[in-house]
């Protein structure tokens, strides 16, 4: 997944679609469906801060700069389905087109050159 999204993101069943176009020298793919790239999103989010910390401490040497300007931005993102779960995210809030849609909202922090530095997905009421 970590190697579609940097090279032609995709949904994850998109994902499993592109799999079978590339070929990953030195890398051995099994077989894998859209289960296995469901729990993979699942444990990464177990260890989201570890993961977190990681990638900062990896992506800082390529950031060139002092950081002194970030942009911050927050959108929704409208949702579909009608299917409800406990604790759900998704909550009917004000769209960025004006009306009333069941939604969730994204915030990212960018460096000025467009490099995600930070996200983080809020309630759609938000």
């Amino acid at each position: 997944m970590v190697f579609n999204r940097l090279c032609d993101p995709e949904s994850k069943l998109g994902t499993l679609r592109w799999l079978e176009t590339v070929a990953l020298p030195g890398v051995a793919l099994k077989q894998a469906d859209h289960q296995h790239l469901l729990r993979a999103v699942d444990a990464l989010l177990e260890h989201r801060e570890e993961v977190d910390l990681t990638i900062s401490h990896l992506l800082r040497p390529l950031i060139d700069q002092e950081l002194a300007i970030v942009f911050y931005d927050l959108t929704s993102i409208t949702t579909e389905g009608g299917a409800r779960q406990e604790e759900e995210i998704r909550q009917f809030g004000l769209s960025k087109e004006g009306g009333i849609a069941r939604q969730v909202m994204l915030g990212v922090v960018q460096t000025a050159d467009g490099i995600p530095l930070w996200h983080e997905v809020f309630e759609g009421k938000t």
